[in-house]
């Protein structure tokens, strides 16, 4: 029976070059990526150590997803598995030539705009809760629901200014 170590590691939408990377340093240490559960959540086989390459590939189109597959593994790449949108696929790093390994940025730069565009449909609504929130204090535990909905907000315009960040970064290149 393999050993297996299970992972809990989060990384925002924008860090997927930082997730590939830390998958290839628990492949160098003899974990192999057996599944990605959900967002955060990794299972590993213990293994021989190598120097694997991995690449999470974003696909938002449910027709596309088969012909990406087949097409990342007629170019070498195994496939591990995935979630809804983001797919896994690991490849050893002696195989794998420096310009085949960049990531496809128009693909990325689509599911940024993607996530961009629901926290901005969304937004009127953070907007109300806020304002309801703020405006209101019916219960004294009120306090509480203050500073959550508060944090909330903030985490909202950090993850909204983060995204534009790395979508000027790939427009850039």
């Amino acid at each position: 029976m393999p050993v297996m170590l299970k992972k809990i590691k989060w990384f925002w939408p924008w860090e997927d070059e930082k997730e590939e990377t830390w998958l290839r340093e628990m492949s160098r240490q003899g974990w192999r990526l057996a599944t990605v559960k959900s967002f955060g959540r990794y299972a590993f086989n213990q293994g021989d150590k190598r120097d694997d390459l991995y690449y999470a590939d974003f696909e938002l189109n449910k027709k596309d997803l088969e012909n990406n597959r087949k097409q990342l593994q007629d170019s070498g790449w195994e496939y591990i598995g995935g979630l809804p949108g983001r797919q896994y696929y690991r490849r050893p790093a002696e195989r794998c030539p420096p310009a085949e390994i960049t990531a496809n940025t128009k693909k990325k730069l689509v599911l940024y705009q993607h996530i961009i565009t629901y926290l901005v449909i969304f937004s009127p609504i953070y907007t109300v809760i806020f304002f309801r929130v703020f405006n209101t204090q019916p219960y004294p535990w009120w306090e509480i629901i203050r500073f959550i909905v508060f944090i909330l907000v903030l985490l909202w315009a950090y993850v909204m200014v983060r995204l534009f960040l790395r979508l000027l970064q790939l427009t850039k290149k």
